[in-house]
């Protein structure tokens, strides 16, 4: 299966806010077809899984300012 067919059926799961916001964030900024999937995957979450993600990107940033990235 391809990265977009994915996207489509992770896009065609959200609300009409859910889509809109994304599409807001993309017209804004921009984004690639694997960011939008991210984007896409984010904007189903629950509250309590956006808490976790949060708390796993600060670790990637601490393990990026270890190694000096």
């Amino acid at each position: 299966m391809k990265l977009a067919d994915l996207l489509g059926d992770v896009v065609g799961q959200l609300s009409e806010e859910q889509r809109r916001g994304m599409e807001a964030l993309i017209a804004e900024y921009g984004a690639g077809e694997t960011l939008r999937f991210l984007l896409a995957l984010l904007a189903g979450t629950s509250k309590r899984e956006r808490q976790l993600i949060r708390i796993f990107l600060r670790e990637l940033d601490r393990i990026e300012q270890g190694r000096g990235d």
